[in-house]
């Protein structure tokens, strides 16, 4: 027996096709509707449709709902693609189409004249952000903001079937504090710029707050004593916010933390990160929507913190401790090594504060002249 007849279980072709002749046999019913039956082998179980002399007609792909015509090997959806995704969906229990664009690889020309109009305007953005609560994943996103956004093109989402999926879509984002914009791509398509500038008006004016500065980002820099400097040079308008107040919330009512462990809160806040990076960020940005005063943020640590402040119209400010010998000082009491003291190394910030240790009133000053200027800034523009 020669290895190739060996794979098989036979010992020559001319057995195998001899078996493939007179093998058992049994009846199966077309799988494209046209109601036909046809025999074949028990073991060609990839078979479902009946190729003996007519023409199949067009059927509806079962996850992205698009008209094709059903082959031998093709008779569920148009495309591979479609087909392992639409079978990841089966394994979850979900057969709806509903997340039909994770198997897309690449934008659509709508998409791509929105995402190049979107970075022309310097707004920081998501795109293809998965938002696992609503078991969606908009084109692009601002996930500070809760802001979503869609460019739908006309052949999907006028049909009724998938305008009752985008209208699911819609309520599980409303229910989660998310807001949604829709776009036709015939409209992106004539006039984009017009759009871009609407988004950005949008974002803007989530937060109503006078004035937005955030202070970073190594712990016991000076951070609360710039923080508390302006606050006081501000006036009574004027309120502390921290990234961080959620997480001490969480820290104490599910861990029963009782005096401040910054190892715990590292812990704790990497973890929810992990998950939803921007999970603290939205906590903070619902308490600045109604605010309209001063915001001073005291814990700037991540660069998408840094984004949001930015994306909001904020300004920030960089606080070093340096030793006496004009290095770099650290905090004992944890790791300075953490995401959270290391990731906003190099990053951009709009101010700089520098004083050694013991110079907390320098700081102070420092810190209340750069408001001062922010402000007379502000108001010449």
């Amino acid at each position: 027996m020669s290895n190739r007849g060996r794979v098989f279980g036979f010992c020559r072709k001319n057995c195998r096709h001899q078996n493939c002749k007179n093998g058992p046999r049994e009846t199966r019913k077309c799988s494209c509707g046209c109601g036909e039956t046809f025999s074949v082998l028990v073991n060609r179980k990839k078979r479902y449709i009946h190729n003996h002399g007519h023409r199949l007609s067009e059927i509806h792909c079962l996850y992205c709902d698009k008209k094709f015509k059903p082959e031998r090997r093709r008779i569920k959806c148009c495309t591979n693609s479609c087909g392992n995704a639409y079978a990841a969906l089966s394994k979850r229990g979900d057969k709806s189409p509903i997340l039909r664009v994770t198997s897309r690889k690449g934008m659509t020309k709508p998409e791509r004249i929105m995402h190049a109009a979107l970075i022309e305007t310097g707004l920081p953005f998501e795109s293809q952000y998965v938002i696992r609560g609503a078991r969606t994943r908009p084109d692009f996103c601002f996930p500070a903001v809760k802001l979503a956004i869609y460019v739908d093109g006309e052949y999907w989402h006028e049909k009724p079937s998938t305008k009752v999926i985008d209208k699911k879509i819609n309520d599980r984002l409303y229910n989660l504090g998310w807001q949604v914009l829709r776009f036709p791509a015939r409209e992106v398509l004539r006039d984009v710029r017009a759009i871009a500038g609407y988004i950005k008006k949008r974002v803007s004016r989530q937060v109503s707050c006078k004035m937005i500065v955030a202070i970073g980002h190594r712990a016991r820099n000076g951070k609360d004593t710039a923080a508390e400097a302006i606050k006081k040079a501000a006036g009574g308008d004027a309120k502390i916010f921290k990234f961080a107040a959620a997480l001490y919330k969480t820290c104490q009512e599910q861990y029963g933390m009782a005096d401040k462990s910054p190892k715990l809160l590292q812990r704790v806040g990497l973890a929810k990160r992990k998950e939803n990076p921007y999970y603290w960020i939205q906590k903070t940005v619902d308490q600045l929507r109604e605010f309209k005063g001063t915001a001073i943020i005291s814990d700037l640590r991540f660069g998408n913190e840094l984004e949001t402040v930015k994306l909001l119209g904020g300004h920030t400010l960089k606080v070093q401790r340096l030793n006496d010998d004009g290095s770099q000082f650290y905090s004992e009491d944890r790791d300075c090594n953490h995401p959270s003291e290391t990731s906003l190394e190099g990053s951009p910030f709009d101010f700089y504060i520098a004083a050694k240790s013991g110079q907390e009133q320098l700081v102070a000053d420092q810190a209340v002249t750069l408001y001062n200027y922010i402000q007379k800034r502000s108001r010449q523009l």
